[in-house]
């Protein structure tokens, strides 16, 4: 398999070269007249050496790194859910629905008749029905990275059996796949791309190399006198405010998300209450990332009561506000009991760190006389 994939690559480098031979010689300015002027006097053809290799490496692979590495930091809550599916336990289900579903987004903003205007997901959801001790359960996860594709549907037929896994903390929940495989399947289709593109860099380095050294050797001579160019790292790289700014703000995003995930009470579980779209139900909740997941489901409002005493204790309230073009914006509000705290008005569009922020330091208000559960 290795060696199609590497015969593959190199097919796919070879017609590279083939077009952009032709490519020059069609698109070369003069035409013919061109084409023979450009052979007379060729250009000079900067010097590459370690350090120019180097530091094309570097502005290329580096921002690669940091916009898989926000991609992977975009997906903690899924990964940290899919890892603690390690040691769930097996158990038998039966697949008692499976059909072809799909939803389809549109962007208010761009013109109706823009065919990138909405995009269209398609998944195969097959819910299956299993039994833990006395109680009977339904689901529909695959796992918690994504869904079944829709082309499998002929392998999930009405009844079929399956081995599922549970919680055994909390049997409602259960996946169809457990452990690092989707997690591994993740990190390879980022490192495939990652490498995919290093190899075209070197592609370019190489062509580049080539044409340096086939020049006439005046030229030769004079792209050895032309004024080095070095490059001093990521100082160089992310010199202005903008690039600064991102760098700062993935720091602080990968702080709250370590944050978010840790255990809050030591190995226990803890009870909230919360209010989804007048839906109140309980829920075990053991980090501040159990609690964005279920606001996630939220279509409109969300009310998480922090306190045992509910409507008399503290809580926090989110209301969704789609503004069209201007943002996907929530409203918030913390209140103890009847009284307004503390309010907040977010665009999640611009960062969701402020939501996260102010959930945190609700939940420490609730809990600064019995200590911060946070910690």
């Amino acid at each position: 398999m290795l060696l199609g994939i590497v015969v593959d690559v190199l097919e796919i480098l070879g017609f590279l070269t083939l077009f952009l031979v032709l490519g020059a010689l069609i698109m070369a300015p003069g035409g013919p007249k061109g084409i023979m002027k450009f052979i007379r006097d060729p250009p000079v053809i900067p010097v590459i050496g370690v350090k120019q290799i180097v530091a094309w490496y570097g502005r290329i692979l580096i921002p690669l790194s940091l916009i898989i590495l926000v991609i992977f930091l975009i997906s903690a809550g899924g990964i940290i859910n899919q890892m603690g599916t390690t040691y769930w336990s097996p158990s038998e289900a039966t697949v008692i629905e499976s059909e072809v579903r799909s939803e389809t987004n549109c962007d208010p903003s761009k013109d109706i008749n823009d065919p990138d205007r909405c995009n269209t997901r398609i998944w195969l959801n097959v819910i299956y029905e299993y039994q833990f001790e006395i109680e009977n359960y339904t689901s529909n996860r695959y796992h918690f990275l994504g869904d079944l594709d829709e082309s499998r549907a002929s392998d999930y037929p009405l009844g079929k059996t399956l081995q599922v896994y549970i919680d055994p903390d909390d049997p409602s929940e259960s996946v169809m796949v457990k452990g690092f495989a989707p997690i591994w399947d993740e990190i390879l289709a980022g490192m495939f791309f990652f490498v995919l593109i290093a190899i075209f860099t070197t592609y370019g380095l190489v062509i580049w190399k080539i044409a340096y050294h086939i020049q006439p050797a005046a030229n030769r001579a004079k792209a050895k006198e032309a004024p080095g160019w070095e490059w001093r790292g990521l100082r160089d790289l992310f010199a202005s405010s903008r690039f600064a700014g991102d760098l700062n703000e993935l720091k602080e995003f990968h702080s709250v998300m370590k944050e978010s995930t840790k255990n809050m009470y030591e190995g226990e579980i803890k009870h909230l209450t919360l209010d989804i779209d007048g839906s109140r139900k309980s829920h075990q909740i053991k980090s501040m990332n159990d609690i964005l997941m279920l606001l996630e489901t939220a279509e409109g409002h969300a009310t998480i009561f922090l306190e045992e005493s509910l409507e008399e204790g503290r809580s926090v309230t989110m209301d969704v506000i789609e503004a069209g073009g201007q943002g996907f914006i929530v409203s918030l509000t913390e209140s103890m009991g009847s009284s307004s705290v503390r309010t907040a008005r977010i665009d999640l569009d611009d960062s969701p760190l402020p939501l996260m922020e102010f959930i945190r330091t609700a939940v420490k208000n609730a809990n600064q006389e019995q200590g911060t559960w946070w910690n």
